[in-house]
């Protein structure tokens, strides 16, 4: 199962298997797979995971704020709870699913974040102080738009039960919609601007690409071993729009097994065609696509898109500063014994 077809509300889904590795060597399909977001996933999408794919973990690379400003009902929670932060994998999870009373659940969810506040931290401090002053200003704006839209709300509910008892008017959200309207434009407005001034002075995603390898070798060795751990498969891994940080794992988890670099720079360019759909546009704006897309600036479209030149820039970074892919693995502590452990259940003779 190579595409997200059969998912409702899952996006930019691949299998990771079926690339020739060489040797007469291929992948197995069934193991690892990738997506977007789960947030908005379905009653049938999780039927989907727990029931046909028979996904046994999640890997999800978002920080908790990004899970909440990606919204969603979340439903695949209750299917897959969240296991502490040093535990390694579904092997030990035992009592704590027992605790959480997961008695429909598949498997467990890790939450690994690829991507922490030290790293953007580090990013921005490579800023001129004109281009931090502008983020924290554009970031400031939207942050107060948000407030004012919640406080709204909440003002708009009191006096709806106030004065009908909770039996809003016919008229009340079209009232309130009202009211609401610059309030959204402001917010999704001082995003954009925010995405500009981070994306201009990054230059191209594939600088962040770098940065991350980098500075979150650890974090991104953490990923690979949990999905070259048996217990854990068949895994899923996503972050939120699928592209960047599941688009480096899957990179680095289709080269460890000898898949060639060509093969590994399409996968990751498969992912451009969702970059590109309002779906993608209304997940990252919280609902507000077609104003997110109408004020968006020509570097943030850019950054949001999987073009090839991308990968292939970091990987020609992997091989100047490390001397190639393997090498790298073997410095963040992805070494040889780790990469033989993962093709023993995701590699097969063809």
């Amino acid at each position: 199962m190579s595409t997200d077809s059969c998912f409702e509300q899952i996006y930019n889904f691949r299998d990771l298997g079926g690339h020739h590795c060489g040797a007469g060597h291929k992948t197995r399909r069934g193991v690892i797979f990738r997506s977007a977001n789960t947030s908005y996933a379905t009653q049938k999408d999780a039927k989907v995971l727990t029931e046909k794919l028979k996904i046994n973990s999640i890997l999800d690379f978002r920080d908790r704020k990004d899970k909440s400003q990606a919204g969603g009902a979340n439903l695949l929670d209750s299917d897959y709870p969240e296991i502490p932060p040093s535990a390694t994998g579904v092997e030990n999870q035992r009592e704590d699913k027992k605790r959480t009373n997961n008695v429909h659940g598949s498997g467990v969810r890790k939450r690994i974040k690829i991507g922490s506040r030290k790293l953007r931290n580090l990013i921005i401090g490579r800023w001129k102080k004109i281009e931090i002053a502008r983020y924290v200003f554009w970031m400031l704006i939207g942050k107060l738009a948000a407030l004012s839209i919640f406080s709204l709300n909440c003002t708009f509910a009191l006096a709806m039960w106030l004065t009908n008892q909770g039996s809003p008017q016919d008229n009340s959200p079209q009232i309130l919609k009202a009211m609401k309207k610059p309030l959204v434009y402001a917010e999704i407005f001082a995003l954009t601007r925010q995405y500009d001034v981070a994306f201009r002075n990054l230059g191209n995603m594939a600088s962040l690409y770098k940065m991350v390898l980098e500075f979150a070798g650890g974090r991104v060795a953490a990923a690979l071993k949990f999905c070259a751990t048996k217990e854990n498969q068949p895994v899923l891994f996503h972050c939120a729009s699928g592209k960047d940080r599941a688009g480096l794992v899957a990179y680095l988890l289709l080269r460890a097994c000898g898949v060639s670099s060509k093969t590994c720079i399409e996968e990751y360019h498969k992912s451009d065609e969702w970059a590109q759909m309002q779906e993608h546009f209304h997940q990252i704006s919280g609902g507000h696509g077609n104003l997110f897309r109408s004020l968006a600036t020509d570097p943030l479209l850019n950054a949001l898109r999987a073009p090839k030149v991308y990968m292939e820039e970091t990987e020609a970074f992997l091989q100047k500063r490390y001397g190639g892919v393997m090498n790298y693995l073997d410095e963040i502590g992805f070494d040889k014994a780790w990469r033989e452990r993962l093709k023993e259940t995701f590699v097969i003779r063809v």
